[in-house]
């Protein structure tokens, strides 16, 4: 994602009965970027933006990493609101 806000992002689809499957990110914000609802729809419609309906991003979790180990892997997430 090429949002000036992200660090980091990983996309899914997330199974949805009314229309099959939709997509749901999990970003990583840059250091010093206040994780609250008006970034959050930042992110989603600038992704929408680019993307197009048919594949846009539905849903969203911002997520503060805390510490990473040498191989990347995150070793502890909490959500933020």
């Amino acid at each position: 994602m090429q949002h000036p806000s992200v660090a980091e992002a990983a996309v899914i689809g997330k199974p949805e009965p009314m229309i099959g499957e939709l997509v749901k990110a999990f970003v990583v914000l840059k250091t010093g970027n206040v994780a609250d609802e008006n970034l959050k729809l930042d992110i989603i419609a600038f992704a929408r933006k680019r993307s197009g309906p048919a594949i846009a991003l539905k849903k969203l979790n911002l997520l503060i990493v805390c510490q990473k180990l040498k191989a990347e892997n995150i070793k502890t997430i909490i959500k933020s609101p």
